[in-house]
């Protein structure tokens, strides 16, 4: 008695060997047993069917786009453009987000980038939602994608940007099992990345500009006119001007030779400020005034003023 066992496997839909098999295939599997016939011939006895659906990988990675290695400006528009590659085997949406390091950047939108150009158009790319969703990306495809900056107005630091990608279904340790999420019905399956792929762009802070300090005087003689002359009162008035914001400055200013201070006479954006060191932010010691201008704002302007008199 002669027996051949002989398996087919019936693949609805699978790639080369080197490709991932795509979610959601069946897979089938029938065994056939060859025995002697009755009259001499052979009888074949089909085995039942061994069915299983492959399960879907959750894999993901970020690059940045056109191969850049340098920082991206922190000007309010610039761009961070990054690609996304969906390395699973199954069609996939991810969740985008984009967080910078500290305060002094901010994330306006992030945008697929429709044609590819690496510029933010408003007219042509297209926005994500609040959810930061992305459409499903086929296995195996890429989807470019732009991160628009803007400045928060504060003094400009170089910092970074952080952009992670995460598969929607889920993800976790390497080997969780997401029970019938994968295409097809299949069980999804987290992959070697954990189905999260994160990615660190350097941000270089715009130069502020310094700030221009300027100092005038006008002169007021006793009788009157603008002669420099004993007795003359002279008012000094200082202004600095802020392109971005500033913590810690101050103005300090010495009486000059030849002059006595006017007492009271110290000013802070037309507010008085007293001669001692009290709670207020100025006054005068040792032949000269100091002011205390605090946190000032981006684009702010402070203005000190005092009098002296000509011995």
């Amino acid at each position: 008695m002669r027996l051949v066992l002989s398996c087919a496997a019936l693949f609805s839909a699978i790639g080369t060997a080197q490709a991932q098999v795509a979610a959601g295939t069946v897979i089938t599997n029938v065994a056939n047993l060859q025995v002697p016939g009755a009259n001499g011939g052979e009888q074949t006895i089909a085995s039942n069917p061994a069915t299983l659906t492959v399960g879907e990988i959750l894999d993901v990675a970020l690059v940045r786009s056109n191969g850049a290695t340098g920082a991206v400006a922190a000007d309010a528009g610039s761009v961070a453009a990054v690609t996304l590659t969906n390395r699973g085997n199954g069609s996939e949406a991810f969740v985008v987000v984009a967080s910078p390091a500290d305060t002094s950047v901010r994330v306006r939108l992030i945008a697929i980038d429709v044609d590819g150009d690496g510029r933010f158009d408003p007219q042509r790319d297209s926005v994500l939602g609040d959810d930061r969703l992305t459409p499903p990306v086929a296995p195996g495809a890429t989807l470019a994608l732009l991160v628009v900056l803007d400045s928060a107005g504060t003094a400009a630091v170089d910092t970074a940007l952080m952009v992670t990608a995460t598969a929607a279904t889920g993800s976790g340790a390497a080997g969780t099992v997401y029970p019938g999420r994968g295409d097809g019905g299949g069980d999804a399956i987290v992959g070697s990345t954990g189905a999260t792929a994160r990615l660190s762009i350097p941000v270089a802070g715009t130069p502020t500009a310094a700030p221009r300090f300027e100092k005038t005087q006008s002169v007021r003689a006793p009788d009157g006119s603008t002669a420099a002359v004993r007795g003359s009162i002279v008012t000094y008035t200082l202004a600095a001007t802020f392109t971005g914001a500033i913590t810690g400055a101050r103005i300090h200013d010495g009486v000059p030779a030849g002059t006595t201070y006017v007492a009271g006479s110290l000013r802070l954006d037309g507010a008085t400020l007293s001669d001692t060191a009290d709670a207020d932010a100025g006054g005068f010691d040792a032949g000269a005034i100091d002011v205390a201008l605090g946190d000032v704002p981006a684009a702010a302007r402070r203005t000190v003023t005092f009098q002296v008199k000509i011995q």
